[in-house]
């Protein structure tokens, strides 16, 4: 590749910028200014943002090209757009971390928050604020089980976050998110406790479920634990939110898409855990319905949700051992 000097042609500087961004600084200030070739270079490393002239760091699209492709260039940005809500979320979806250099009245958004530990628990020392806050706790360490000690004391000793954080990332819960912002947002009283009780219970099987299908190579015998664990605390989530939540339009699409997901997320795991046995006839057998999305209604009636779940029950029950020769 030509290097790239003040008398390099625009085509050469475009070609150049897509292999090395800092060559745009190599190039004619009027080709500088190019702004084709401005997001070009910003594609390839949006760390070119900190040798922007002061009024491209205060350019709402420059900077949103910027932290989409690296999330701690926001720190270059102007103090404007790192309190700019659609800049930093693009920076906190591409590096959490990026927390670190958002501004105020955003860094106190519960939202703005949720969205950089949800990417990466160890935001979470950014903000001591929140670190007494189980919902974005339980978040962070989800994402990053050694998140924990940036919480506060008292939930560093909380046994259901020691559990998680000793299982380590478990980003499925992640599932779990929009249900979370949905509560966050709920202005019924009389529907917050339902939710609350649904989404804990749902959050607690998964974790328990999976810490123990983690442990089925060394002892298959916890499989059927983690199936009944799974299945009573789901079945008693769905069952105990449903009389409150049926005639709630706004939450069905939600609730169903969740619950779908989560199921279809444990079919997977149980699935990979039989794969990984030596092969036998009765593990090629497994069921039908493994292969197939599930798409049940939350809210249909006569519910469908035990029998969804009575087939997810299928799917944890390991294949029988085949007969001694």
């Amino acid at each position: 590749m030509k290097m790239i000097d003040i008398d390099s042609t625009r085509d050469e500087v475009l070609a150049a910028v897509t292999e090395n961004a800092f060559e745009l600084f190599n190039a004619h200030p009027e080709i500088q200014a190019d702004r084709e070739i401005l997001f070009t270079a910003l594609a390839q490393n949006g760390y070119i943002l900190h040798s922007l002239p002061e009024d491209l760091k205060n350019d709402e699209e420059i900077v949103l090209a910027a932290v989409k492709q690296q999330g701690l260039a926001l720190q270059y940005a102007s103090e404007d757009l790192r309190k700019n809500e659609r800049v930093v979320l693009a920076a906190l979806a591409q590096n959490g971390m990026a927390l670190k250099f958002v501004l105020e009245p955003l860094r106190s958004k519960i939202e703005i928050v949720l969205a950089a530990v949800s990417q990466n628990g160890y935001a979470l020392q950014y903000v001591p604020e929140f670190q007494d806050n189980k919902y974005v706790v339980t978040t962070a360490v989800a994402q990053q089980g050694d998140a924990l000690p940036f919480a506060s004391e008292d939930l560093q000793k909380d046994e259901y976050l020691v559990e998680l954080a000793q299982f380590g990332a478990f980003p499925v819960l992640n599932l779990l998110l929009p249900l979370k912002e949905k509560l966050r947002n709920e202005k019924n009283p009389d529907l917050i406790p339902a939710m609350t009780t649904m989404i804990t219970s749902i959050e607690k099987a998964m974790v328990t479920c999976g810490k123990e299908c983690a442990e089925f190579e060394f002892y298959p015998e916890k499989l059927e634990s983690a199936r009944e664990k799974f299945i009573s605390s789901f079945n008693s989530a769905i069952d105990g939110a449903n009389s409150v939540l049926e005639q709630q339009t706004g939450w069905r699409k939600i609730v169903d898409d969740c619950a779908n997901r989560i199921i279809d997320f444990f079919k997977s795991a149980t699935k990979d855990l039989f794969s990984k046995r030596e092969a036998s006839p009765q593990e090629a057998e497994l069921p039908k319905t493994e292969a197939s999305k599930s798409r049940f209604s939350f809210f249909a009636n006569p519910s469908p949700v035990k029998e969804e779940v009575e087939r997810l029950q299928q799917t944890f029950t390991p294949p029988a051992e085949p007969p001694k020769a």
